[in-house]
């Protein structure tokens, strides 16, 4: 790791580290176009191993979610930066957005397949729900953290914005694959 790009991605992943356990925020990485894009395909790798876990119905594309969901949260938050008149922040506050989900990457994957295969039994379906909402809702802090770091607005503003853009993305997702339609059952 001798490159000056190596380099930057090593400090980079100390710092996303560091924004996870609330201890850094995206001013503290390097505004770094390279290092955005590493952020973006990182990003994938839960999605991919989810994906290896948990198969879709045939419908679903998985690369066509995944380019939905990386396009969503760029617009999204270039919004937000531009509406915040903060627009300098874009590359600094996307990596710390992409980053945190490689970083959290064993947290998500592994409480989504707990969930997944647990939610059935009826004695592990409260420990494994359990689970997955508190990493959920620590991802959730911390994506309201590095908004509100970025524009300087209310965290409760900040989580509002967060979800939306989940859910913007899951909405978008069900418009390009709706769900099939099963007949009713005659009766």
């Amino acid at each position: 790791m001798s490159d000056p790009f190596s380099r930057q991605l090593s400090a980079a992943f100390s710092t996303l580290v560091g924004i996870t356990r609330l201890k850094n925020g995206p001013e503290d990485l390097p505004a770094s176009s390279g290092l955005l894009v590493a952020a973006i395909l990182l990003s994938t790798i839960p999605d991919l191993l989810t994906l290896a876990i948990m198969p879709l119905p045939e419908q679903l594309s998985p690369p066509v979610m995944m380019a939905v969901r990386i396009v969503t949260t760029l617009v999204w938050y270039g919004a937000i930066l531009r509406l915040a008149q903060k627009p300098e922040r874009f590359l600094q506050t996307l990596t710390a957005v992409f980053g945190i989900r490689f970083i959290l990457a064993p947290a998500l994957v592994f409480t989504g397949w707990f969930f997944l295969t647990y939610q059935q039994d009826a004695a592990m379906r409260v420990p494994a729900t359990l689970l997955r909402t508190a990493v959920e809702i620590w991802a959730l802090v911390i994506l309201a953290r590095i908004l509100r770091s970025a524009t300087g607005w209310h965290m409760f503003l900040c989580v509002s914005l967060s979800i939306a853009n989940e859910l913007l993305t899951y909405l978008l997702i069900d418009s390009i694959f709706p769900q099939p339609v099963t007949p009713a059952a005659a009766g």
